[in-house]
């Protein structure tokens, strides 16, 4: 059986005319039985439903921040820097793929891009929040519910790389990890086959932590399931 393919968003730097992806992504991707495939970025609504209709998942990477205005506020001196292309990409893609049913997971600002795309915000800066250990060393732990508890244990050690984070939870999603300092660390759409985001790096955890290869396999699962289902890709 052929493997499903999962479309990968990447980070963009205007000033540079650079499209990057960590290869830690693509790595996680192919270890769990998946062929990744990284996103041009254009805006176009019939490019990204041609590129949607082509892969059987969608994984919103981290990256740069989104810009405040699309959740209502307006840009901190602590906001950093910002890609209106990528934003209005991933919004569009990401409206699509649940019109479709598609699996998608967010990681990191990918959880934050899930929460602002239903209406949820964001704090634009969260100082301590970074660590400055290396990506596959755990920073603190999270508390993790139903049904991202099918995956990682109650308690979970996790690395933290971000600055910002889910302020007011979007209303299609439910919490299901919080950090020990009360701060939203996972979230899921009820009813959806598989719509989860984390504010961790699990692609980063992989070669230590058998919950991070787990979760990017049951991703790579609900992608196969969808593939077989033949909607809108095959």
């Amino acid at each position: 059986m052929a493997k499903p393919i999962i479309l990968l968003t990447p980070g963009h730097e205007d000033g540079d005319d650079k499209l990057y992806m960590k290869f830690s992504y693509v790595d996680a991707i192919i270890k769990a039985g998946a062929v990744p495939l990284i996103a041009g970025l254009d805006t176009d609504e019939d490019y990204i439903s041609t590129a949607l209709a082509s892969v059987h998942g969608l994984l919103l990477t981290g990256g740069d921040d989104i810009d405040p205005s699309i959740f209502g506020e307006e840009k901190s001196d602590k906001c950093g820097p910002v890609s209106d292309l990528r934003d209005l990409f991933e919004l569009r893609a990401l409206k699509l793929a649940l019109e479709y049913g598609m699996p998608v997971l967010g990681i990191c600002r990918g959880a934050q891009v899930m929460n602002v795309a239903l209406g949820g915000t964001l704090y634009q800066d969260m100082p301590g929040h970074r660590q400055s250990g290396a990506y596959h060393e755990p920073h603190h732990s999270v508390t993790v519910t139903e049904p991202l508890s099918e995956i990682y244990p109650e308690h979970s050690p996790v690395n933290s790389f971000h600055h910002q984070a889910i302020k007011k939870q979007a209303n299609g999603l439910r919490v299901c990890a919080e950090s020990d300092d009360g701060y939203i660390e996972g979230v899921y759409m009820p009813g959806h086959p598989f719509f989860v985001g984390v504010q961790w790096h699990p692609e980063r955890m992989i070669q230590t932590d058998a919950a991070a290869r787990r979760l990017f396999e049951k991703f790579t699962h609900e992608c196969t399931a969808y593939k077989m289902k033949g909607k809108k890709n095959d």
